[in-house]
């Protein structure tokens, strides 16, 4: 769709690679949105995906070969260890509640990394860290001031999908890209919830793809 034609005016003829790696990521991101939109839920099989395909893509971006030769084979290892890091000690502290694994394990890794290595390679991993670092601190203070959760864990997951996408200066744009439908829609989403008795909850993770869609 649209997806695809600004892709295309953007980076064919010349540059493949980013443009099938964007198309992929933009057809996992169009998925896991449907199924939230559906049933409130981001499926961590898609975020996951798209977690590794952004982390380990964007950084070869726009021309594979001539990163690869320019950068040193140190810089990768720390750029995959930070990778790998920010994604597991994720997971596993929203699978376990352990609260010391985000802070203490998930984004220090990513940072640290990215302190390590110079621009570009340090874009997408930034990114990352400080997208999910600001979703987990989010989590955490709606939870501790209102008593039940008020941001989903998918959506914590899926900003290290738009960190790494967009890089940290373009993760404002992205998320007020973002908030701004989502807060329209909360109206059709707050009536619906009143109509049931429950509490208003709105598919954040449709409305955050599409702010890093819109900038990239």
């Amino acid at each position: 769709g649209l997806w695809g034609l600004g892709l295309a005016y953007t980076f064919l003829p010349h540059f493949i690679f980013p443009f099938v790696l964007l198309m992929l990521i933009g057809g996992i991101l169009l998925i896991a949105s449907f199924i939230d939109l559906a049933s409130f839920e981001l499926p961590d099989k898609l975020t996951m995906a798209a977690c590794i395909l952004a982390l380990a893509g964007m950084p070869l971006s726009p021309v594979p070969k001539l990163v690869l030769d320019a950068v040193p084979a140190v810089d990768w290892a720390i750029y995959a260890g930070g990778a790998v890091l920010l994604i597991v000690f994720t997971y596993i502290y929203l699978e376990t509640k352990n609260i010391l694994l985000t802070p203490l394990g998930a984004i220090p890794a990513g940072l640290a990394a990215a302190y390590l290595l110079e621009a570009p390679m340090n874009g997408p991993l930034l990114g990352a860290a400080l997208g999910a670092g600001l979703f987990w601190l989010l989590e955490v203070g709606f939870r501790t001031l209102r008593g039940y959760e008020g941001l989903g864990h998918g959506d914590i997951k899926l900003m290290i999908v738009v960190g790494a996408l967009v890089g940290w200066r373009g993760l404002p744009i992205s998320i007020v890209a973002g908030a701004t439908p989502a807060l329209l829609a909360s109206v059709y989403f707050m009536g619906r919830a009143t109509d049931e008795g429950d509490r208003t909850m709105v598919p954040f993770g449709p409305f955050l793809s599409l702010g890093a869609m819109l900038y990239v």
